[in-house]
């Protein structure tokens, strides 16, 4: 009897140390094990256990009301959620992307945190029993040190990838209006957590390209606004042009997440728009051609492996699943589309990226004590499964695609397939406001003898901005100025890789451009839309043996309070300005510059008002010499290139003339005069010592006031 009381006194003191508080320094050593371990399952060997260096923002040890141990990780990399008690799973939640950001934080991911944050304080009231697991785990990670050997965690990163759309604007810009709107929201409603969590999987297909079928959104259901008719099969949606995360307006992403509202029968407000699962099933199948087998689930009908198995499952068939977790006051929905080893799941808040990380979901590797229970977060969990456009998808590379849009995100058409043999396919990015497109590859992986071409402007233009291939990784950025960028992918009858996708962005201001004509115009390039914000601009107008330049302007209308157009001659120095216009100071009449030179410049700041820009026209006293007319041209190649391509000037005239090389920004970088002897000069690059950095160049050469201009980029 002395021996089993025995046994029970040390049985309860075990339990009681066990059960005690987690220390700082644990929660960090712990912390640290677990991250290392994590990132080096998904990228072997690619961080150093000394290179995680973590700060502490939420502290139990200092504040009793916080039941959690946050840190982030080198700062800006990432985050770590430790449980404070050690019948708790010590893990509950980490990101490899940004920082913890308490003043930012999802509804929905609020939802969970709140729910560790109860089990937490259950824990150390001492409420639930002792999870062997748990106890294994924490053991594991204090003695883990970097040198020894560890499970390989399996892991599917999130399918969404860089999709982080969110409920402000530029999301909402058709929303309906509402007076008491957040700061950042436009004076609208938000979009809603159920219509971002559906248009996430939505871009994450690309689909569809037009609705079916129409709905009534009357107001007694819609939160009180005007009654509102959709046509869905009379509407397009121009997926290639919403790009996966919303910077600047775009009527078609607004467009786009105001017809998912309708469609999911969204009850919207000024403080958070709300709509039923069963809602957004109906939507998907009725009015976006997605397959008619989406199943909406209910967790509490599944055991815990069995609920995990199924979401596992999903993801494992490159299928985002719709999530939906309810509080006792409101529900959430957001978007799972990942895991790492068997606990941890990738959750994709539709924050705008903010707190997308691997979370638990489950009880946390414990349970409650008889008579208690673990609260409602870890059961009211339900999800959308089996989402998938219907059988005309993917439509691969096939055919010609314009693009209009002012920044957007596509691919090959393949989407999480192989692209197919003998493809051929052509995308034209023509923005209806805007002049400069700049295009980065965020996926390629092409097959030996498969190919992609970028072009400024059309292929018959000319200008090659970058071949890719097996051999020849894509650039970090490709630039067209001409308005215009075109992409051609040709595979051949052989193997096949997984593809590639693009992110694309669009503005107004092009390098300094510099006119020589006796007269012409010219205006700020925002075409038929207003200007945007965020620009600096100069163009330069200099007649050859012009003494006086005189300036019209056609039309003006700038907003904001610091937006201005400047008029100097010569250079852009404050003692040569000769005039300066905003919106409380319109242009009129003529401006005269006495000098050869005048440099218009146009700034517009990023937080501005934006206005329609301006145009103008200008005549200068220059003296036309009567002198022959010479064709000229330049060529570099190879383009991209290094410092060996060669310079070849093709022209019919013969002496002196000058060749000048300009940045992206309009600097002269060297102005250099050559001698033309016959109908063809070359010359290597490295002949000009002075350029050096790999870049964007302009390079023009000027015959008797004629100019010919070829743009170059310089790789290592």
């Amino acid at each position: 009897m002395k021996k089993i009381l025995l046994l029970l006194i040390l049985m309860v003191f075990g339990l009681v140390l066990f059960a005690e508080n987690v220390s700082k320094n644990t929660a960090e050593k712990v912390a640290k094990s677990y991250y290392f371990q994590a990132v080096n399952s998904i990228s072997p060997n690619s961080l150093k256990y000394d290179e995680i260096k973590l700060t502490c923002i939420m502290d139990p040890s200092v504040d009793e009301s916080k039941n959690l141990y946050i840190f982030n990780i080198n700062e800006d990399e990432g985050f770590i959620i430790v449980s404070s008690n050690y019948l708790l799973q010590p893990i509950l939640a980490y990101s490899f992307k940004s920082s913890y950001n308490t003043g930012n934080i999802s509804p929905a991911q609020q939802y969970l945190i709140d729910y560790y944050q109860l089990m937490n304080k259950k824990a150390n009231n001492n409420e639930l029993i002792e999870s062997k697991d748990s106890k294994i785990e924490w053991e594991e990670l204090i003695d883990f040190t970097p040198e020894q050997k560890f499970n390989i965690k399996s892991t599917e990163d999130g399918l969404l990838g860089d999709i982080e759309w969110n409920q402000s604007m530029p999301y909402n810009g058709m929303c309906p209006e509402v007076e008491d709107a957040y700061t950042g929201y436009g004076g609208r409603c938000p979009v809603g957590c159920s219509a971002i969590a559906m248009l996430q999987i939505m871009k994450y297909y690309n689909w569809p390209f037009e609705g079916t079928g129409s709905y009534t959104h009357y107001s007694w259901d819609n939160g009180g606004f005007v009654d509102i008719t959709v046509n869905f099969g009379a509407n397009t949606y121009d997926w290639y042009s919403m790009p996966n995360s919303g910077q600047v307006q775009n009527d078609e992403l607004a467009k786009t997440c105001f017809h998912a509202g309708v469609a999911i029968k969204m009850h919207w407000s000024a403080d958070g728009s709300g709509a039923a699962p069963s809602d957004v099933l109906y939507a998907m199948e009725n009015y976006f051609s997605y397959e008619n087998n989406i199943d909406l689930i209910y967790k509490e009908d599944y055991s815990e492996e069995d609920w995990k198995s199924i979401l596992r499952s999903q993801i494992d068939n490159q299928k985002p699943i719709f999530y939906v977790g309810y509080s006792d006051v409101a529900g959430h929905a957001w978007n799972c589309d990942g895991y790492q080893g068997e606990d941890h799941f990738h959750m994709n808040w539709g924050w705008g990226g903010y707190g997308n990380g691997f979370y638990t979901l489950d009880a946390l590797g414990t349970s409650a004590t008889p008579g208690d229970t673990e609260g409602n977060y870890s059961q009211w969990q339900h999800a959308l499964i089996n989402i998938y456009p219907d059988t005309d998808f993917p439509q691969y590379c096939a055919g010609t695609t314009y693009i209009s849009g002012t920044e957007g995100s596509f691919g090959d058409g393949s989407s999480y397939e192989n692209y197919q043999s003998n493809s051929s396919c052509t995308y034209i990015i023509e923005p209806e406001c805007r002049q400069i497109v700049m295009l980065g590859f965020t996926k390629c992986e092409l097959a030996n003898g498969d190919l992609i071409q970028v072009w400024d402007g059309e292929p018959a233009d000319n200008v090659l901005l970058g071949t890719i291939d097996i051999d020849n990784p894509p650039l970090e950025e490709y630039e067209s100025i001409s308005g215009k960028m075109t992409i051609e992918f040709n595979s051949d009858d052989n193997e096949n890789a997984d593809g590639w996708t693009v992110d694309y962005s669009t503005k107004n201001c092009v390098p300094s451009r510099t006119y020589t004509e006796a007269s012409g115009n010219f205006d700020d390039v925002s075409k038929e839309c207003q200007y945007t914000g965020a620009t600096l601009c100069s163009w330069t107008i200099q007649p050859e043996s012009a003494s006086e330049i005189y300036i019209d302007f056609e039309s003006f209308d700038v907003g904001g309070d610091i937006d201005f157009v400047n008029i100097y001659k010569n250079n852009i120095f404050n003692d040569n300005l000769i005039a300066e216009f905003n919106k409380n100071n319109s242009p009129s009449g003529t401006i005269t510059v006495d000098a050869g030179t005048a440099i218009i410049r146009f700034f517009a700041s990023a937080n501005s008002t934006l206005g329609d820009g301006w145009e103008l026209s200008y005549n200068s006293n220059s003296v036309e010499i009567s002198t022959p007319l010479y064709q000229n041209n330049i060529t570099i190649s190879p383009n991209p290139g290094d410092l060996n391509s060669v310079v070849s000037l093709g022209t019919d005239y013969n002496g002196p003339t000058n060749i000048t090389i300009q940045n992206v920004l309009g600097e002269v970088l060297i102005k250099k005069e050559i001698n033309i002897s016959n109908k063809e000069t070359s010359f290597p690059l490295n002949s000009f010592s002075e350029l050096k950095e790999p870049g964007m160049y302009f390079f023009t050469i000027t015959i008797n006031g004629n100019q010919s201009t070829q743009k170059f980029i310089l790789i290592d």
